[in-house]
């Protein structure tokens, strides 16, 4: 079930809280083209990025916590389809609700916030 929760990005009431794991796997990606990917804006500045790797091991998210440093983030993209821009997009929205991240956030309210006022604007003109 989804609800509108955060900002009514569509992220889900509960979801499954990552599985810890004591090394890191997954293809690393940046933030900034993450992103890009998903054809939304990097709005954020002066923020400590997430360390994100994407995996097609399982459907289950994952966190490697060191003992000193940032924690990384494996995310999986198994069963993502074809859309890449959703994929890239859902992504986005599982490190808000799964890991909690400000800066996803943020880029995700601001793509909402555009796309709702694009669609007044479209709207106001025909």
């Amino acid at each position: 079930m989804k609800v509108r929760a955060h900002g009514g990005l569509g992220i889900e009431n509960e979801p499954a809280a990552p599985v810890s794991v004591g090394e890191v796997f997954g293809v690393e990606i940046e933030f900034g083209d993450l992103v890009a990917a998903a054809n939304l804006k990097l709005i954020v500045s002066g923020s400590v990025f997430p360390l994100i790797r994407l995996h097609e091991r399982d459907e289950k998210d994952y966190v490697f916590e060191p003992q000193e440093g940032r924690p990384v983030f494996m995310i999986s993209v198994a069963g993502a389809g074809d859309d890449m821009k959703k994929a890239f997009r859902e992504i986005l929205r599982r490190l808000v609700a799964v890991f909690r991240d400000y800066a996803a956030f943020e880029v995700l309210e601001r793509g909402r916030r555009d796309a709702n006022r694009e669609r007044g604007s479209s709207t106001a003109s025909d």
